[in-house]
């Protein structure tokens, strides 16, 4: 009976082991499970080199890479969500040194630090917001972080009442010159420095900054601007979204700037809300002291001293009836003071200069006159003589002034032989 029982003890052990055996078989292949693992994939160091499939697209030639190939390359989107949404345990703590990183969105830019001619943002984009002008325009740009915020910025200020408008986002450089060209011209040079940018050295480069106005104020960007209810909106809330009134009031020797209160410029919450919060502007930020060997007027001096170059007044050129018209005067002038004169016996050479009461203001003779009118308005007598046309014979040109008369007497007499009753009257 003692041997039967320690027989059916050992049967029952051997089996219990089997059991385990088994057990532990079939379960060895499974990842061990912790906070990373993903259901439906496995671990790369678990899987053998045969288990991966390689599927390849025979149309196009590309590797389509297993679903279940890597396991770090397979994130639970709930669980990116929800790292992203948990505390670093890090405070915002204010900088130490001046950021002068072009991509940064805490980039320092004034007139001593600016930015190289062909700096362009990695990546613009277009704002869902109201602009003043409804087509695309490269000044409708901005930094993809920058877009983001700013339409959350005017949703909110639509929710409370207020309409704000984009006006200027993104400018090249290229947009920048022609600007600040155009103002000097227009406006000066003391004007243009106090609200313009010199190129390079605008903030609008970074596709940071906005300018912003209002349908009241017909979209214009003017100080009136900080008084209206949208831009009292914009000056109290702008932080809550990252961004500043990048050159406040009374700190324009410390800006460099006049009062803007239309420009605003993306920093991100936390910045924007300390700066908001300790009144500050991005140079007291950075504790911005202008270097010893910066010399605003040299280092610009070709373009804050720009003069445009006077453009030569076309000399316009006579049609072709002017041109006949000159020939003919310069014909009259030839005609003698002597000629033109009843009372004078005396002959004049060719060689002596013609009267220049002849010749009108416009330079145009006498000639072109009406027959009733003298250059000085006065009225001609028909019967003056002293009027030489033309139609003159060379002859007569060439007698003396004695036998023109004589002639003119001889052919008056014959005239009035022809008419009866008529007495001949002498010529002087």
């Amino acid at each position: 009976m003692g041997r039967n029982k320690f027989i059916i003890i050992m049967s029952v052990s051997a089996l219990m082991f089997l059991t385990g055996f088994v057990i532990y078989s079939v379960t060895s292949d499974a990842p061990e499970k912790n906070s990373y693992y993903v259901k439906g994939s496995v671990s790369a160091s678990t899987v053998s080199p045969s288990a991966i499939k390689y599927e390849i697209n025979t149309e196009t030639n590309t590797y389509n890479s297993s679903t279940i190939e890597y396991d770090d390359n397979i994130i639970n989107e709930d669980m990116v969500n929800m790292e992203e949404n948990l505390p670093t345990g890090i405070p915002w703590t204010p900088a130490t040194e001046m950021d002068l990183e072009p991509s940064s969105i805490t980039v320092f830019i004034n007139k001593e630090y600016g930015l190289p001619k062909d700096y362009v943002p990695y990546k613009l984009v277009e704002p869902n917001i109201p602009f003043d002008i409804p087509h695309y325009e490269e000044r409708k740009l901005l930094h993809p972080e920058a877009s983001v915020a700013i339409e959350n910025l005017f949703a909110a200020a639509e929710k409370d009442g207020y309409v704000l408008y984009g006006i200027s986002g993104y400018r090249s450089y290229k947009r920048q010159h022609n600007i600040f060209i155009d103002n000097i011209v227009k406006k000066g040079k003391k004007h243009t420095l106090r609200y313009s940018a010199v190129p390079g050295t605008s903030e609008h480069q970074t596709g940071l900054a906005m300018d912003v106005s209002s349908k009241s104020l017909r979209y214009k960007l003017t100080t009136a601007f900080s008084t209206s209810p949208e831009g009292k909106w914009l000056a109290d809330n702008a932080h809550h979204y990252g961004y500043i009134i990048r050159y406040p009031k009374d700190k324009a020797d410390i800006t460099g700037y006049a009062y803007e209160p239309w420009h605003i410029r993306y920093v991100g919450k936390d910045l924007a809300t300390y700066l908001y919060q300790n009144d500050l502007t991005l140079e007291e930020y950075y504790n911005y002291i202008p270097s010893e060997e910066f010399n605003f007027e040299e280092e610009y001096s070709d373009l804050i001293n720009y003069t445009p170059t006077p453009t030569p007044t076309p000399t316009p050129t006579p049609l072709p009836e002017d041109l006949d018209e000159a020939e003919e005067d310069l014909e009259g002038e030839e005609t003698s003071e002597e000629e033109l004169s009843e009372n004078d016996d005396t002959n004049i050479s060719e060689d002596e200069e013609p009267n220049e009461d002849n010749i009108s203001n416009d330079g145009e003779s006498n000639d072109d006159i009406t027959d009733h009118e003298s250059s000085d308005g006065g009225t001609i007598d028909d019967n003056d003589n002293t009027k030489t046309t033309e139609d003159e014979s060379e002859t007569e040109e060439n007698l003396p002034i004695d036998d023109i008369g004589a002639n003119n007497f001889k052919e008056d007499n014959e005239d009035d032989m022809n008419n009866p009753g008529v007495t001949p009257t002498p010529t002087p």
